[in-house]
């Protein structure tokens, strides 16, 4: 981690929690899933996304590089010239947002860039937004907040026939319990009742904490977001003062390009890691349960998980048979 945008913060912050460090660096050196190489700034960044909990950021740090190990579909081949990963660049886009909010929040915006739900991978996108949230971490470790603003326009109910309820699952746990920053608002624009349904899907995969995070916009309904989120800072196809869209995906793209090599070393290092971990007889799943994620909200989820996909699989989709969805409504 070399290329830090704020290196006097980083400095000051260093020591300040130089004991915290040397403390996580002890716990690390049992671990036989965690690089023994990873950085003081690293260890510093996870810390600092767990408000400086050193119990939660044991947790966080093993999570992290157990999935980051053994979870294919989303941490590996991460190379723009291969494979899938070079279509999903058409069908769905990424940017961080060149100011930050009032707060000092970051802003990922990511949207459709085609409505045809047949060019969507769901795991291919989804390890899309983690090489650009990878990217942004590298230079930004100690950000104070991350807001996600998920564009919902194009989505059809075809799309939900592309929806991988294990890649979901896979995703909500990295996100609710890996990711080394700290998430403060998801705000989902130009809502409709497709966008209810795949919640309404989700929903059971979620942590109740998480949930909160979550703001759902209709169309033209953003004046609460803009109390958060100042118009200015958007791009100027939505209503702001910054470049388009497709020009900030592009300077995106660029510096995502110029992070490969660092994706292909992390892969390597974690692929040998991960097979001393197998032979601990440590499975993911068994790592899960060891970081307390409850036994019956699993429970809950499998028996969800099998009444949707057979939805999915025979495509009935109509409001009716859409009207056991409503968790928690």
């Amino acid at each position: 981690m070399t290329d830090i945008k704020d290196q006097q913060l980083m400095e000051d912050m260093l020591k300040e929690h130089k004991e915290d460090i040397v403390l996580l660096k002890q716990w690390i050196s049992h671990q036989q899933n965690i690089p023994k190489t990873i950085t003081d700034e690293e260890i510093l960044m996870f810390l600092h996304s767990n408000y400086y909990n050193l119990k939660n950021t044991e947790k966080t740090m093993s999570t992290y590089y157990t999935m980051r190990g053994t979870v294919a579909d989303f941490f590996t081949d991460r190379n723009f010239n291969t494979g899938t990963m070079k279509q999903v660049q058409d069908v769905v886009k990424f940017c961080f947002l060149p100011n930050r909010t009032p707060k000092g929040w970051a802003i990922l915006i990511g949207k459709l860039n085609t409505p045809d739900s047949s060019q969507l991978h769901l795991d291919s996108a989804i390890k899309l937004l983690f090489m650009h949230l990878d990217t942004f971490l590298q230079v930004n470790p100690l950000v104070s907040g991350v807001v996600f603003m998920f564009d919902m326009q194009g989505v059809t109910m075809s799309h939900l026939t592309r929806i991988n309820l294990s890649v979901v699952r896979k995703y909500m746990t990295y996100v609710e319990e890996a990711i080394p920053f700290r998430l403060k608002e998801i705000r989902i624009i130009n809502v409709n009742n497709v966008i209810t349904h795949i919640m309404n899907m989700i929903k059971p995969f979620m942590n109740k904490n998480h949930l909160q995070f979550i703001k759902m916009h209709a169309p033209g309904d953003l004046a609460e977001m803009y109390e958060k989120i100042p118009r200015e800072l958007l791009p100027k196809d939505y209503d702001g003062e910054e470049a388009s869209f497709g020009t900030l995906n592009k300077l995106a793209v660029n510096h995502v390009n110029e992070n490969i090599g660092r994706f292909e070393d992390e892969e390597k290092l974690l692929a040998q890691l991960n097979k001393n971990f197998k032979k601990s007889n440590v499975t993911i799943e068994g790592s899960f349960r060891k970081l307390d994620i409850d036994r019956e909200r699993e429970r809950k989820r499998d028996a969800v998980s099998e009444k949707l996909e057979a939805y999915i699989e025979s495509s009935l989709f109509d409001s009716y048979h859409f009207s056991f969805l409503s968790f928690g409504k």
